[in-house]
């Protein structure tokens, strides 16, 4: 079986976890070869990937649509001319390689339409964070978006296979779309494929950051969803006892929010990296993020509504000892694969307060229960997500 996937754009966790599905579908032969079709996303991942493959991966950049003038009069023009020398569009094409696989993957397709295709298309919808409000509607889901995106996603639930990574996400989907639906759930193991790093290698790389002293360290992004304020509230009442640790922010856009925590209602924003007691780091290599993450005290994330704990599953399988909110997919996480973690309530800044608190003051505890969570990551892994996922893509083969 030869598998398209569609990396159109997608979250950083997005390509992470496509990457590592990639490799176990080939490492465990469960399929003949992959063809990636790409936009500018990732490409230097992309490369590094497919020279890890040579012969077994191709990468299709992704033609963009063909752009018209505003004239109308001249654009008629134009697609009569197109159509009287047969030209075609770049989406003919794009569809004409897509045609040649035998099934479509697409691992996150968001604000994408359903690629029209002969061939059987399978897809992770990721989340349905659009549907719910956190409480703003500054950075975060509006109605207008929520109905365009419920309604994009219809089309893809109308014509193509879903899998989902949490049951959570599959009560989500029925939620919307109606009890009909029964996806495949087929949960992740750990997104990074460096495992642990010689602990001088990751010291080395934290030091060339910038980095000093004892910290905590939150991989998010900026959107509602992520509850960085609350975090940030609760990590300026752990400053009372432990004023030496710092919060570090790695991901997309965190690099905007450095300052001074001086009260739990809002952050001071400076750019005095040299005093800042949170300090964002923003997107960083996947060794760095490694070397951060094995190199800090512990993991602390505490958003409000995930398909997964990523950074989790990470650390996790690294032995870094985990603080995570209490919502359903992360719980999920503690009663499927057996790991332990320090859990608080996302909106109580207090609870919060006292899950860093337990981990700075019991480092033993901490150190045990990360040993043992690494333990018991080893018993879900790629292979068996991989075998899992290849069925789905049989079935889905076997149907067209």
């Amino acid at each position: 079986m030869r598998l398209g996937v569609m990396l159109q754009a997608g979250s950083t966790g997005a390509w992470r976890y496509s990457e590592r599905l990639i490799e176990s579908l080939l490492r465990e032969k469960l399929v003949a070869g992959v063809s990636i079709f790409h936009t500018t996303h990732y490409l230097d991942d992309l490369a590094r990937l497919a020279g890890r493959w040579p012969g077994a991966i191709s990468l299709i950049p992704l033609e963009p649509p063909k752009k018209y003038t505003s004239v109308r009069r001249v654009r008629l023009l134009q697609k009569k001319a197109e159509k009287l020398l047969g030209l075609s569009l770049p989406e003919d094409r794009n569809r004409r390689a897509m045609d040649q696989c035998d099934v479509l993957f697409c691992p996150w397709p968001y604000y994408e339409p359903i690629p029209r295709i002969s061939r059987p298309v399978v897809f992770i919808p990721h989340d349905f964070t659009y549907s719910r409000n956190f409480g703003t509607t500054l950075v975060g889901p509006t109605l207008d978006e929520f109905e365009w995106q419920r309604s994009l996603h219809e089309t893809w639930f109308a014509a193509g296979t879903c899998i989902v990574s949490s049951t959570f996400v599959r009560s989500e989907l029925r939620r919307l779309f109606g009890e009909q639906h029964n996806p495949a759930v087929i949960p992740l193991a750990g997104f990074s494929c460096l495992g642990r790093l010689a602990d001088d290698v990751a010291a080395a790389r934290v030091k060339e950051l910038g980095l000093a002293g004892r910290y905590i360290l939150c991989v998010n992004n900026l959107c509602a969803h992520k509850n960085l304020g609350q975090l940030m509230g609760g990590y300026s009442l752990v400053r009372e006892r432990f004023p030496d640790v710092r919060l570090v922010l790695a991901g997309a856009f965190s690099d905007n929010v450095s300052g001074i925590c001086d009260n739990p209602w809002g952050l001071a924003l400076s750019r005095d990296v040299q005093h800042a007691h949170v300090l964002g780091m923003g997107l960083v290599s996947d060794e760095n993020l490694a070397a951060l993450m094995q190199c800090s005290e512990f993991l602390v994330n505490p958003s409000l509504s995930e398909a997964n704990n990523g950074p989790g599953l990470d650390a996790w399988e690294q032995g870094v000892p985990v603080a995570m909110s209490s919502i359903p997919p992360f719980l999920e996480h503690i009663d499927f694969l057996g790991v332990r973690a320090e859990l608080f309530h996302p909106r109580c800044l207090y609870q919060i307060r006292d899950a860093l608190l337990n981990l700075l003051e019991n480092p033993g505890l901490a150190q045990e229960n990360a040993r043992h969570s690494a333990e018991m990551m080893k018993k879900w892994t790629w292979t068996e997500i991989a075998q899992r996922y290849a069925q789905v893509f049989g079935a889905a083969a076997g149907k067209s």
